[in-house]
């Protein structure tokens, strides 16, 4: 009798805290633009070198500029639901700031009006996407991490590839499709 209480007790508990945290949760607003962070790996590259591990440090370069060339090509063909724009990690800083006159965008700039609303984008190996707000703070759990994986063709100074294709690009279409379908309902509930 008591263990029927006790597990009665933990699964209200529980379901009452997923209820407040489904219904609760903060709508974020949809972007105009993600600006997508690349990884330099500078320190990583710069360490090696003191060590005089030069070749190891192009190797790290040669890595990663093919992480980032990969991450371009990949998220360029694939997200249709807004323009993805590319900086570098150096240029972090300038962007938390909204410095925009100071940040080198690799490839076009954004709109004045796209910068009002985005989300930043980076990659961290080896598990996947993730996307924040414009402050760097986590978005919305079911946003916030898009799992990627990186595998390479041929030897190590070929290119990657990157399988789940569209999966960012149909995360943020669901999301945002379903945030429309509350708001509706929402809005016909309170009319008359």
């Amino acid at each position: 009798m008591m263990k029927q209480i006790s597990f009665f007790t933990l699964l209200s508990i529980l379901v009452i805290s997923l209820s407040s945290f489904f219904f609760n949760k903060k709508i974020v607003k949809k972007p105009q633009a993600i600006l997508f962070m690349l990884h330099q790996n500078e320190r990583k590259i710069e360490q090696l070198k003191k060590m005089n591990r030069k070749m190891d440090a192009d190797q790290v370069a040669l890595e990663t500029q093919n992480i980032n060339n990969s991450l371009v090509t990949y998220l360029s063909s694939s997200i249709t639901f807004c323009p993805v724009y590319f900086f570098y990690s150096s240029d972090f800083e300038q962007v938390i700031q909204k410095n925009w006159d100071s940040v080198q965008f690799i490839n076009n700039r954004p709109t004045a009006k796209q910068l009002e609303n985005y989300f930043i984008g980076d990659y961290n190996e080896p598990s996947g996407i993730y996307l924040h707000d414009e402050k760097f703070q986590e978005l919305d759990f079911i946003l916030n991490y898009t799992p990627i994986h990186l595998t390479q063709k041929g030897n190590v100074a070929a290119s990657f590839s990157i399988l789940k294709s569209k999966i960012v690009d149909v995360k943020l279409y669901r999301y945002y499709e379903n945030y429309e379908k509350r708001t509706r309902r929402q809005q016909n509930r309170k009319k008359p």
